[in-house]
């Protein structure tokens, strides 16, 4: 039987964000439909999912990839609202970009064309990334919509996850295009740093750097440096995951919209809360030094919990 709110599909629902998704959407009585990758083997564990409140009745799993955009059709067909979550996530550069960014862009399409051929989905909410948005050389104050990472200076530079970093912003284009280009309502969430308590038995990386902190464990400089900033931005946090839905509730405007956290945090702020944390504070001496971009404040809304949105 359909949730009184109809029903909605949640693409990469055993991931981190994904798996807060289903949940708060299936509290909020909506019924879910989401996709995971397809498992021959039958040894993934999704019972973290069926054992959700309200799955029993109100949510289906499905089996699709990116690499098969035509696999969404069944999970979408009939649906009022899609939330694009699935992404490929290769830090480490394992596999070329080219081919990573190709998958990225092929997949998201054929999601929206299932979206456009459904005839009942409304709105799509696309997740994005803070990768999508600051890896420039415009040395901006305060990112907005018409903030977009340089992909050709990525390209040109070795960078930490720079297959993500490029996918991400080149997708995120390709879906507000065709959004445009094809009447479709679309939506892009951007979150930063993504930490908080997690559904799925695994940790999003983002979540691992976070508790390397707490518990006095390595990590990179690089990652120290990346959360360092991202914390200074926006804080996207778990246990307030409902916010990514917010965008479908919504009435349509036209133009950017823009959600912040509920804290107005500085820059300064997080640089001396972690450098009371042992072996960190060499790590961050000097990165803000001479900055006048670390007097800069951003006000954060209370329901928006640390996104902020195309649109």
């Amino acid at each position: 039987m359909e949730g009184n709110r109809g029903t909605v599909c949640v693409t990469g629902g055993t991931g981190f964000i994904a798996s807060w998704l289903v949940m708060r959407l299936l509290e909020h009585g909506y019924s879910v439909r989401t996709t995971v990758r397809p498992d021959p083997d039958g040894t993934r564990d999704i019972s973290f999912l069926k054992n959700l409140p309200g799955a029993s009745e109100r949510l289906r799993i499905l089996t699709a990839e990116l690499g098969d955009p035509k696999s969404f059709g069944p999970a979408i067909d009939g649906c009022v609202g899609v939330f694009h979550v699935a992404t490929p996530v290769d830090f480490e550069d394992r596999e070329p970009e080219p081919v990573v960014t190709k998958r990225c862009i092929d997949g998201a399409l054929g999601i929206l064309r299932a979206c456009l051929n459904s005839k009942t989905v409304k709105r799509v909410v696309y997740t994005s990334s803070l990768y999508a948005v600051q890896l420039n050389n415009s040395n901006a104050d305060i990112l907005d919509e018409d903030s977009w990472s340089d992909v050709d200076s990525i390209r040109g530079i070795t960078r930490f996850a720079a297959s993500y970093a490029i996918s991400k912003t080149l997708t995120e284009k390709a879906v507000l295009e065709f959004g445009e280009r094809h009447g479709l309502e679309v939506v892009t969430v951007i979150p930063s740093l993504v930490h908080g308590p997690f559904i799925c038995p695994k940790f999003a990386s983002s979540v691992q750097n976070s508790l390397a902190l707490v518990l006095d464990k390595t990590i990179s400089r690089a990652a120290h440096i990346f959360m360092f900033i991202s914390m200074s931005i926006s804080r996207a946090c778990g246990r307030r995951g409902e916010s990514t839905h917010l965008p479908l509730q919504a009435p349509r405007r036209q133009g950017p919209v823009h959600m912040f956290l509920s804290h107005d945090d500085h820059r300064r702020d997080v640089e001396v809360s972690l450098g009371k944390i042992p072996g960190v504070s060499d790590t961050l001496t000097g990165v803000l030094e001479g900055s006048e971009r670390s007097q800069a404040r951003q006000p954060f809304v209370e329901e928006a919990v640390g996104h902020w949105l195309r649109v």
